[in-house]
């Protein structure tokens, strides 16, 4: 082999190498794309279930139409025992339903036999939502910052 034959072998190989590499790191930063987006959603979802939760509090307690399927995803993220949390919140309200009250006035039976007006419970579930979202969020740019 001549030293001239070199340069063609390099040639040869980085026209083998280049494009393999660029698919490694375009798959690579779709993965990161795609999670980030899947974060953005799940942080969308969980502002929109608050303002939900919140804005409930002004309806008649006969007008209640459940909460709606946002709020349970919502609810799911943060665990079972918030889930359930939000079911016995929804059955107080329909069994309240008679009443005439506004629902920010209804006092909720919850599973552990606690009792609280549901305005405060809204703002208490509200705040535990947003610590999740935030969780969730820092997590993410915790990792970035590590690898950085």
């Amino acid at each position: 082999m001549d030293f001239g034959d070199w340069p063609a072998w390099v040639a040869l190989s980085s026209a083998i190498i280049s494009p393999v590499v660029t698919v490694y790191l375009n798959n690579r930063h779709q993965e990161k794309m795609e999670l980030m987006r899947q974060k953005a959603e799940i942080a969308n979802s969980i502002s929109i279930a608050c303002e939900e939760i919140l804005s409930v509090s002004y309806m008649d307690a006969k007008d209640f139409p459940g909460f709606s399927r946002n709020v349970m995803s919502a609810s799911g993220l943060c665990g079972h025992v918030f889930t359930t949390e939000v079911f016995y919140a929804a059955r107080s309200i329909e069994i309240s339903a008679h009443s005439g009250k506004k629902i920010k006035d209804i006092t909720l039976v919850l599973k552990n036999s606690r009792n609280i007006f549901y305005s405060e419970w809204a703002i208490e579930i509200c705040s535990r939502l947003m610590e999740k979202r935030n969780e969730m969020l820092l997590t993410g740019l915790q990792k970035r910052k590590v690898r950085q």
